[in-house]
């Protein structure tokens, strides 16, 4: 997974998913994201990805934001989402 956007981004939004599974929530119930990323220029692998996730549902709000670095130098991606329930 080190170096590889897409399995980072597909282990991201899989937590994602086992968190609003915990509390009885679905990707509807999310109305906005901010993506972290070293890798700015590579959105449409992370759009890829989340959509992946999505399974249809509209998309919410979203912006996404390059950085130079993460916590931790291999990570590529963060996402925090906001969850309305």
């Amino acid at each position: 997974m080190r170096g590889d956007l897409a399995k980072q981004a597909a282990k991201v939004y899989e937590n994602i998913q086992h968190i609003l599974d915990e509390l009885g929530a679905t990707w509807d119930h999310v109305v906005r994201t901010t993506i972290y990323t070293t890798q700015p220029h590579e959105s449409e692998t992370i759009a890829k990805v989340k959509h992946s996730f999505l399974d249809g549902v509209p998309s919410h709000a979203e912006t996404m934001i390059g950085v130079e670095s993460l916590a931790a130098p291999e990570l590529l991606i963060e996402v925090e989402a906001i969850v309305v329930l």
